[in-house]
């Protein structure tokens, strides 16, 4: 008679016997199983590493968080479809334990990876309003990227976002807001 080790284990884990949950799910190579039983015997490192597995990011966050690693709790709440939901908030508490040098890193490689939203949050969290303005351009949100530049920028910001504008291709964008801030500013 064959054993149905997922069943044995989904059983002891309902009774809250974690740990004969754990080694049942981690013979039936269940990885979120794994990663659900360690958390509730908070051996969070190994949650975070099986949640990972399972490509479970919002969890895998949580349990980084636990052990204090905040680099990569804050990727992998950048990474979670359930972060996104909450308008990445958990991302952005996490975000204030980094150092710069750090986000600097996370927003290089959201950039590269083209996932602008993830590169927002982190210039955001920087206070780069003027990168923050080009994701939100690449995002297809131009008026929003109009309005972080227009609380981002005290005296000139023609420079800035003209040579911005011309290296990304899109000067008709740049033109368009530096002639409404032209015509903001000569109004009566």
């Amino acid at each position: 008679k064959e054993i149905d080790l997922i069943s044995e284990a989904q059983a002891y884990f309902n009774k809250r016997n974690y740990f004969a949950a754990l080694i049942r799910f981690y013979l039936a190579n269940n990885n979120n199983g794994v990663a659900e039983s360690a958390f509730k015997l908070k051996y969070f490192t190994d949650a975070a590493k099986y949640f990972e597995l399972a490509g479970n990011h919002f969890q895998a966050a949580q349990s980084y968080y636990r052990i204090k690693k905040y680099e990569k709790a804050f990727s992998h709440y950048l990474n979670s479809p359930e972060d996104e939901q909450l308008k990445f908030t958990s991302a952005k508490k996490i975000g204030r334990y980094l150092k710069r040098e750090e986000l600097v890193y996370a927003v290089e490689s959201f950039t590269a990876q083209q996932k602008y939203l993830q590169a927002f949050v982190c210039y955001q969290l920087m206070r780069d309003g003027l990168n923050a303005g080009f994701c939100q351009i690449e995002l297809g949100n131009i008026e929003q990227a109009y309005s972080i530049w227009n609380r981002t920028w005290g005296e000139d910001p023609y420079e800035a976002i003209a040579d911005r504008c011309l290296e990304k291709n899109i000067i008709n964008i740049g033109a368009k807001y530096i002639l409404s801030l032209s015509f903001d500013s000569n109004s009566p």
